[in-house]
């Protein structure tokens, strides 16, 4: 599950874990518990219903997972799943953005045998 939040303060929990989400921050929960990132601006909160991603120091893991939502196949090994992305983008330019984080980003992208994308750390 992910949250965003415009304005306020918001409670998340999954499991054990809880984490208070204000004005401006993100959650993602999810098996490993709940992690909190900072939006790039407070107006980034719900930017998808505006046709846009945007992400402030958001692990790559995070990042991946939603853009698998909008039809990609795409692995993050453990490696490179922590690195910080702060980006924005509209989802029909996810493919380019995942080709293109070899340039800006520490990995690799490699087409696997099922077609989908495996990103690897160098």
């Amino acid at each position: 599950m992910r949250v965003e939040v415009e304005q306020g303060l918001v409670e998340v929990a999954r499991g054990a874990a809880v984490a208070r989400v204000a004005a401006g921050q993100g959650a993602l929960a999810d098996a490993s518990g709940v992690r909190i990132a900072n939006l790039i601006t407070s107006d980034a909160a719900g930017a998808w219903r505006r046709g846009r991603l945007a992400y402030a120091a958001a692990p790559l893991e995070d990042v991946v997972a939603d853009l698998n939502r909008y039809g990609l196949n795409v692995r993050v090994t453990p490696g490179a799943a922590d690195l910080k992305v702060t980006a924005g983008l509209r989802p029909d330019q996810a493919g380019a953005f995942v080709a293109g984080l070899p340039r800006v980003l520490p990995v690799t992208v490699a087409r696997e045998a099922d077609g989908g994308l495996l990103i690897r750390a160098r």
